[in-house]
């Protein structure tokens, strides 16, 4: 969208450092989000879930928030391209084009619009997803094989301890 508005204003230099700031500032807050003290939950917890590998905890807390900026920041971008072609058609009183500025703004909302449906339907189903986690119960089988993994670590003792077997 950042590109179809700097050129239907007509490669305005203005539009473009509006449009490139508010892009290189959603970069930003992408970059803060995922890159930045980033959260690891404790390594017992892997072994509870069976080896996951080392994924941090985007869920909960701060974690969480920090997701729901890098949204917010990239449906704020889409807004401002949209917002600068709308000004742009009513600052020029439509007279660049009227069908096509007409149709700019007209797929400008629509894909705006979608945008924002296939947003909200993710944070719905990443920050539900969580909450669906905490009611299913895993099967006796998987919990068995879970506790033995606790107890194997648990009982990981150093060598030349008293309590160690050692073969003959």
């Amino acid at each position: 969208m950042l590109m179809r508005a700097y050129a239907f204003t007509g490669r305005n230099r203005r539009v473009l450092v509006l449009l490139g700031t508010g892009y290189l500032s959603l970069v930003g807050v992408d970059i803060w989000v995922f890159c930045t003290r980033v959260e690891i939950p404790p390594p017992i917890l892997y072994m509870v879930l069976n080896g996951t590998g080392c994924f941090p905890n985007y869920g909960a807390g701060v974690m969480g928030l920090r997701i729901g900026y890098s949204m917010l920041a990239a449906i704020l971008m889409d807004l401002l391209s949209l917002v600068v072609v709308v000004v742009y058609c009513v600052k020029s009183k439509w007279k660049r084009d009227v069908s096509l500025a007409r149709y700019f703004v007209s797929q400008g909302l629509t894909a705006f619009a979608f945008v924002m449906v296939i947003n909200i339907a993710t944070a719905i189903t990443y920050f539900r997803i969580l909450d669906l986690r905490n009611q299913v119960t895993p099967t006796d089988t998987v919990l068995a094989r879970r506790h033995s993994c606790i107890v194997d670590e648990a009982l990981d003792l150093p060598p030349g301890d008293s309590w160690v077997i050692k073969p003959a």
